[in-house]
């Protein structure tokens, strides 16, 4: 699910890399009734899925990221996935006026919202994922990436 000027271009680059998959571009506004148009191509919120919001968040204003993750069906074994970045990344990046020009500010506290709303989620620093490609990154950062799968439902009372 994405803006069409991004499925387009999506698609011009996968059209290349010839995919081995089924792929279904679903053109939506996350800020919006994304899951009619997802339910609508064919998506079934009662299978696992694999969710992930890269490059997305500092686009949406706390609100709207709220609402998105809100509208993620928490169904056992399912994931999600997204970077996070701090403080520093979050300074440089502002030096960037072409970007920040159309940032909304994103989450302050990902994790938090997560916990609080019956995820569970796991931070990966990005100097793990660098070394792991051979590419380590100098200095340190507060940057990476944050998963999380659902919390599992609670176990009911057992009869005596």
């Amino acid at each position: 699910v994405d803006l069409p000027g991004v499925l387009d271009f999506k698609a011009r680059v996968l059209d290349g890399a010839g995919p081995a998959c089924d792929r279904t571009a679903v053109p939506a506004d996350l800020r919006g009734d994304w899951r009619a148009a997802l339910g609508g191509a064919g998506f079934d919120p009662g299978i696992p899925t694999a969710w992930l919001a890269e490059g997305l968040l500092v686009y949406l204003t706390e609100a709207d990221a709220a609402g998105l993750f809100t509208a993620i069906p928490a169904v056992p074994g399912s994931a999600l996935a997204f970077e996070s970045g701090g403080g520093a990344f979050l300074d440089r990046a502002r030096s960037v006026t072409d970007f920040s020009a159309l940032w909304k500010g994103g989450m302050r506290d990902p994790a938090g919202w997560l916990s609080a709303h019956g995820w569970i989620p796991e931070f990966h620093p990005l100097e793990a994922f660098a070394r792991q490609v051979g590419r380590p990154i100098s200095g340190t950062t507060d940057e990476g990436f944050l998963t999380a799968s659902p919390s599992p439902p609670a176990a009911a009372p057992s009869s005596p």
